[in-house]
């Protein structure tokens, strides 16, 4: 799950495992984190970060990261909150692990292990929330999100060729998600709480074409 919620919007963490996970669905067999995130606030508040990080080794990728919140009403009944990210590290260098070639004879005989691959996430997430009523409001969500790994080199062939040294730092993979959801949340004069909300969320990757079997098993070959 590529989104990123920042910590000033967390409400609360819970873990479920075992039946309680069931209500999420046959994809939530071995359990689920859910993210409460706070309600709207009925006055302004907002936040912005930057984030940078630069290891000691120039061949290892930094990262970089930016992000921000918004929360605030939109009249006597209606709230809202807001928050994105915009994140990379970039890929380790090529020949990070230069000196540790394979001991493979021909071909191989130049292969050198792939450092971490890079990544760059983007999130954006927003909710209007309205209290029609004591106790009783409803909130409207939308999120989008989109993932792409950053190409570090090859391990299982060459890492040296002209072809394979062209895509470093090209995506390979990619993942994008949209989720919306609406909530009914309501309290009652017997102390009781519920939530109710139906949710809709799609999920797609897509992936450089790879050769599956012979000399180029492993090679992109688009």
């Amino acid at each position: 799950d590529t989104s990123w919620v920042p910590p000033e919007m967390i409400e609360r963490i819970e873990v479920l495992r075992g039946p309680a996970a069931a209500r999420y669905g046959n994809g939530a067999a071995g359990g689920v984190v859910n993210i409460i995130t706070k309600k709207g606030s009925g006055e302004w508040h907002g936040s912005w970060d930057a984030y940078f990080n630069a290891p000691e080794h120039k061949e290892e990728g930094a990262t970089k990261r930016t992000n921000f919140s918004l929360t605030g009403p939109l009249g006597d009944e209606f709230s809202f909150r807001l928050y994105g990210n915009l994140d990379k590290t970039q890929a380790d260098a090529w020949d990070i692990n230069q000196g540790h070639q394979s001991a493979r004879a021909g071909t191989y005989a130049t292969t050198l292990p792939a450092g971490r691959e890079g990544v760059i996430n983007k999130d954006i997430n927003g909710v209007v929330r309205w209290d029609f009523a004591p106790l009783q409001s409803l909130e409207l969500e939308a999120g989008y999100s989109r993932q792409g790994n950053l190409y570090a080199g090859d391990t299982q062939n060459t890492n040296s060729d002209a072809y394979t040294r062209s895509k470093y730092g090209d995506e390979t993979n990619r993942l994008y998600r949209q989720n919306y959801s609406l909530t009914w949340n309501g309290g009652w004069d017997n102390g009781v709480t519920t939530s109710n909300w139906v949710q809709y969320e799609h999920t797609r990757n897509s992936r450089i074409p790879e050769g599956l079997a012979g000399g180029t098993e492993g090679k992109f070959n688009e």
